[in-house]
């Protein structure tokens, strides 16, 4: 069993939010897909990636998920250089089990457009 001993804990979702599947312009970046092998181009939101290292910085401990899985998300991560601030990689979760919607406890969405 691990426990996260930290209050301030920050979930982070890889794809369209760390990084969009729509790189034409100059600052993208390739990542290997680790179940294809493929080469994927990728636009990395800087702003995101800003705001992921701010709250490390600050204290928080920063949870990844992808639907992708978190082999994906770990390839990610890599490759956008945010190794060092990230404590957990999941699969996206399929389920959650409490008496209450996530919306009476999980907080405000946050989310800084890459423009």
């Amino acid at each position: 069993m691990q426990t996260i001993k930290n209050e301030r804990v920050i979930y982070v979702d890889v794809d369209e939010t760390l990084v969009h599947h729509h790189a034409t312009g100059w600052d993208r970046i390739e990542v290997i897909c680790p179940l294809s092998y493929d080469r994927i181009s990728l636009e990395p939101n800087r702003n995101m990636i800003r705001l992921v290292k701010e709250e490390k910085a600050r204290g928080a401990f920063i949870i990844v998920h992808s639907a992708g899985g978190y082999a994906w998300a770990e390839a990610v991560i890599t490759a956008v250089g945010l190794t060092s601030c990230i404590g957990l990689i999941l699969s996206k979760p399929t389920a959650y089990f409490d008496d209450k919607e996530a919306s009476e406890w999980m907080g405000r969405r946050v989310y800084i457009s890459a423009d």
